[in-house]
């Protein structure tokens, strides 16, 4: 694979992290603060990207992935199907990684639409 570009996050990968920073967890406001100077650098095919953040606006997490969200590749949230999860690390206080996988590592299938994603925060759902 070549080497990616550094470039600002797509509309998608901007939704998804709004929308995992929606949630209450400690270190979540400076999180959405490092937001505000976001570059993204695409890492694999599932469409995980590598996180540069430039404004050094540290948090102070409990976890290292403090959030993540969830989906069904079908499209029907309630379905037995197998589910992609969307990950935020966090490494010494800067946002890191969006990492993308699928519970049973076959190819994901589909984006999610952001209203469709289950947020939890240290393994607690978010509402």
């Amino acid at each position: 694979m070549n080497k990616a570009e550094i470039r600002p996050p797509s509309n998608l990968e901007k939704g998804i992290l709004d929308k995992l920073l929606s949630a209450e967890f400690p270190g979540a406001s400076e999180l959405r603060q490092q937001m505000r100077e976001i570059k993204v650098q695409t890492s694999d095919l599932e469409g995980s990207v590598k996180l540069f953040i430039t404004n050094k606006i540290y948090a102070e997490v409990l976890d290292s992935v403090p959030v993540e969200a969830s989906y069904a590749d079908s499209g029907e949230q309630h379905s037995p199907e197998i589910k992609v999860h969307i990950l935020l690390h966090v490494y010494n206080g800067l946002m890191h990684e969006l990492e993308f996988y699928k519970d049973d590592s076959s190819a994901i299938m589909r984006t999610p639409e952001l209203d469709e994603l289950l947020i939890e925060t240290n393994g607690t759902p978010w509402t």
